[in-house]
């Protein structure tokens, strides 16, 4: 939790320092590294901590300026808060799964039963239908990145499909969809619909506006990296014969 805590500082104070950027998308990563905790109560705990900051960090930076509350930041906030959700339902259920069958498990337990119920779910969640799951919502993303105002940040919900390729096992999978999501930022960015005369209005600027989507790219890098490890420590573990829980492991070794 050292980690996390320091990273939330970081951010918060970034995101209250400076103006027309939106540094609470920073919040993914704590939350991944809080899933190592094995702690479900405390992932659920953290995650509204989370989105609680995402809202306050611009509403301190209007009061301690004096000027009044700015509601072009609303939008992208709600992204973020949406993001945090969704991926701390996600973990949520990953360890619930794991849990099940770490506790007063023994090896021979794990052989006779637990591939009968993972063979079930590797049929209904197999590589084919992630892919085809990633593929539907990075171009729903897209589209609505395409054709709604340049400064909602889309590519904030890129993590979403990243942590859901995870469940493929398939670290090639994982590191196509990072380029992939890097370049639908950049093209509805430059392609994409202009900036609405609100923004304008607020002297928000395109320079802030890449800063942001820069920085919603940074983030899918460092969630692609966390999911790496996960992956690779969930297929050591199967080959070694410990468990065979499909899907990554976010949980800490015991």
């Amino acid at each position: 939790m050292p980690l996390c805590s320091v990273i939330v500082v970081v951010a918060m104070v970034l995101d209250v320092l400076v103006r027309h950027s939106n540094f609470s998308i920073l919040y993914i990563i704590p939350l991944l590294l809080c899933a190592k905790l094995n702690r479900r109560l405390l992932l659920v705990k953290f995650a509204m901590l989370l989105v609680c900051l995402t809202y306050l960090g611009p509403v301190v930076r209007d009061i301690h300026s004096g000027q009044p509350l700015n509601l072009q930041y609303i939008p992208n906030r709600h992204l973020v808060s949406l993001t945090l959700l969704v991926m701390t339902a996600v973990l949520y259920f990953w360890q619930g799964v794991t849990l099940q069958f770490r506790r007063g498990a023994n090896v021979s337990y794990l052989q006779s039963s637990a591939p009968t119920l993972f063979e079930e779910m590797e049929e209904s969640i197999s590589r084919l239908v992630v892919v085809v799951l990633c593929i539907i919502l990075i171009g729903m993303l897209l589209v609505l990145d395409m054709i709604t105002p340049v400064e909602i940040n889309f590519p904030i919900l890129f993590a979403i499909p990243l942590v859901l390729a995870t469940w493929s096992r398939s670290l090639k999978l994982l590191w196509a969809l990072v380029p992939v999501l890097s370049a639908c930022a950049w093209v509805s960015f430059f392609y994409g619909a202009p900036m609405s005369d609100y923004a304008r209005q607020r002297h928000v600027t395109e320079r802030s506006l890449a800063f942001n989507r820069a920085l919603a790219n940074f983030v899918v890098i460092v969630v692609a990296i966390i999911m790496h490890v996960a992956i690779s420590r969930r297929k050591k573990a199967m080959t070694s014969g410990r468990t065979p829980i499909k899907g990554p492991d976010l949980t800490a070794e015991s």
